[in-house]
């Protein structure tokens, strides 16, 4: 096999660009103690749509106060969780300074899974969890929340 060919095969890239956000605040909370630098959970509820071949994702999360207008990029990859089952993992990524605070907002964001470079043979319809991981784009810390995919009603 060629240089090339094996590069071209190592290369594979099993992430999806969901795209960029400027959320704007819903809310806030302030803590009576300052809070590490390490990122607060995320909230997440994961939805079947429909139809059942879809995942419609709603993720709340807490950026401190002082970072105002955050841009965040959401970032999708397949893998099988612990338990064994088909899992999609949501990376939040944003960057500001880490400090401790006491004051945050909240930020909703809502978003679709793509079927985009799943394995072959596997569907959104199968996907039984989903994983948000927080991070910084220079992170000291990240944070990872996970939730069971609901059947629409």
């Amino acid at each position: 096999m060629q240089t090339a060919e094996v590069e071209k095969k190592v290369k594979f890239d099993p992430y999806v660009n969901l795209g960029n956000f400027t959320p704007q605040s819903n809310g806030s909370i302030q803590f009576n103690h300052t809070r590490s630098k390490k990122p607060l959970p995320a909230l997440i509820e994961a939805n079947r749509n429909k139809e059942g071949n879809g995942i419609n994702i709603s993720v709340v999360v807490f950026i401190i106060e002082e970072f105002k207008y955050p841009t965040i990029s959401v970032t999708q990859s397949y893998s099988i969780s612990s338990a064994g089952t088909k899992q999609l993992q949501f990376f939040i990524t944003y960057d500001y300074k880490e400090v401790e605070s006491c004051n945050f907002k909240s930020y909703e964001l809502n978003f679709d899974a793509k079927q985009e470079k799943l394995p072959e043979g596997v569907k959104l319809g199968q996907v039984d969890t989903v994983e948000v991981f927080l991070t910084d784009k220079d992170p000291i810390a990240s944070r990872g929340t996970e939730t069971s995919v609901r059947s629409s009603t």
